[in-house]
């Protein structure tokens, strides 16, 4: 009796362990993902296929003491985060504070608030689905969280792999954008497909789309840019939930290199994404409004 409760015991301390040690998003520095970007703008009628990658740069600790990582390439929330056994969090800025977005705990269709901002209110979101996928090659536990307030917005997270599905817009009226994972480095190993193109050197013949200048900044930012030749040029602005905030350009123009100004002035501080169209070229960029 004595050993069956022992063991029942041990078992137990196992389970607890292998429940505690779960990751849906291993972050270290040197990892990363890279994803199938499709665009679907329902203003024109046509998609673009791209590639985008996501690279944990390095850790950091924060004014709240706390250590994040930072992230090069566009995620949903944004380039400061961190993840443990219970779910991801990000850094807010604005005052400092640590907030859960995906609780890997919380109940399967139960809403719940995190500290995440939509607008001025904080987020809430909803585990829709367990279940268990195969994810370049490897079969793995996934979770899938939507934003109720945010028509068709979904992410997909596979244990000990991360994000290897998320979208943002989708209503029929904003540009939709999808992101399928291809490939990932997770602690030196490799899986699927990776190419060594980094996001700032994806570019087509001398069409070019430069970092802004000053970034951060506040309110006003200067974009440069170049087109090869006589095209149709489209440059806007997207909040880092994919809902479009401004356009820049959206006119035809000669060959030659040009600047346009963003002003901010009316935006909360936080991450926004520039996003150039010109032809077949398409490339996307970061920039940072702190006020």
């Amino acid at each position: 009796m004595k050993t069956k409760i022992f063991l029942i015991g041990i078992f137990i301390i196992l389970s607890s362990k292998f429940i505690i040690s779960q990751n849906f998003f291993p972050l270290a520095a040197g990892n990363k993902w890279q994803f199938k970007v499709t665009e679907w703008d329902p203003s024109v009628p046509y998609s673009s296929i791209d590639t985008t990658t996501i690279n944990v740069i390095k850790d950091t600790t924060l004014p709240n003491n706390i250590n994040y990582f930072v992230l090069d390439g566009y995620f949903p929330l944004g380039g400061m985060l961190r993840s443990d056994s219970i779910g991801v969090y990000y850094y807010d800025s604005r005052d400092s504070s640590d907030c859960i977005v995906y609780n890997y705990n919380s109940k399967l269709y139960e809403p719940y608030k995190t500290g995440f901002q939509a607008g001025k209110d904080s987020a809430i979101v909803t585990l829709q689905q367990i279940d268990s996928s195969e994810v370049l090659l490897r079969k793995t536990k996934t979770l899938s969280f939507s934003y109720n307030w945010m028509i068709g917005h979904i992410i997909t997270l596979g244990e000990e792999i991360g994000p290897v599905y998320f979208h943002t817009g989708g209503d029929g009226t904003t540009l939709r954008i999808d992101y399928e994972l291809i490939g990932s480095k997770i602690n030196d190993k490799t899986y699927g497909n990776i190419t060594s193109t980094r996001n700032s050197e994806i570019k087509l013949d001398n069409y070019t789309l430069y970092q802004n200048y000053p970034n951060p900044f506040n309110p006003v930012t200067t974009i440069n840019y170049t087109i090869a030749a006589k095209d149709f040029v489209t440059i806007k602005v997207f909040d880092f939930l994919g809902k479009e905030v401004a356009t820049l350009v959206n006119e035809e123009k000669p060959a030659g290199s040009y600047s346009v100004n963003f002003n901010g002035n009316k935006l909360s501080s936080g991450v926004y994404f520039y996003r150039m169209h010109a032809g077949s070229f398409v490339e996307t960029k970061k920039l940072i409004l702190l006020k």
